[in-house]
């Protein structure tokens, strides 16, 4: 939950601080912010949403005597609820637009800091903005460009560290962390690995194993 977390800041950051700073104080126009910050609004609803339900999850695991004291014996259900069906296909659909336009949203924003003085004045004002944590925007794409590689290991250590596996094995069969060949997105390149846009992340050979149980 504490990484979904800093994800979701680091999009609040995106969208509240650099994207509002292009349009109000740089005025730059919906279209340019939009090469930088592709479907920025529709990542934020996604990880909105899966925090949202983790911190239900989380509140609903509370112990007495103490308000800081969980105990979550069940999280394989939110996770299948966002990585299947409906929301696997808008989640490979946003991530697969965002990975494939980051180099472009990279080259465009060093063109700004080249020749536009209003965006080199606001990236400079920003690199003393404590919100901001010394985050430039390229390394902020770059973050959300890697994120989506993230929750295999996420789904391997709730494995190691669970006795009922059923729900956690489901899960690991669904269509977005497998990837599938019906997607130019997100498609498996060979055994055990995918790609989103240029990025391929290899599954551990304990994840393999459990999946092919239940082949």
């Amino acid at each position: 939950m504490q990484t979904e977390m800093h994800h979701l800041q680091t999009l609040c950051i995106m969208a509240e601080v650099f994207r509002r700073g292009m349009r109000e104080e740089v005025q730059l126009d919906a279209g340019a912010v939009g090469r930088v910050f592709p479907c920025l609004d529709e990542l934020l609803l996604l990880h909105h949403d899966l925090f949202n339900s983790m911190r239900e999850r989380r509140h609903s695991s509370a112990q007495p005597y103490g308000n800081r004291n969980y105990v979550v014996e069940r999280i394989g259900d939110v996770l299948l609820q966002q990585f299947s069906e409906e929301n696997a296909e808008r989640m490979k659909q946003v991530y697969g637009d965002f990975c494939s336009h980051h180099t472009e949203a990279v080259t465009f924003f060093k063109e700004l800091q080249q020749h536009n003085k209003r965006f080199q004045t606001f990236i400079k004002q920003q690199s003393n903005n404590y919100l901001v944590r010394r985050r430039e925007i390229p390394e902020c794409i770059l973050l959300v460009t890697q994120r989506i590689t993230k929750y295999p290991v996420l789904l391997e250590r709730i494995l190691q560290y669970t006795q009922g596996r059923s729900v956690c094995l489901s899960l690991l069969c669904c269509p977005l962390l497998l990837g599938s060949d019906k997607s130019n997105q997100i498609v498996i390149t060979r055994p055990g690995q995918f790609f989103v846009g240029q990025v391929v992340v290899s599954y551990s050979s304990a994840i393999r194993d459990n999946i092919q149980q239940l082949q």
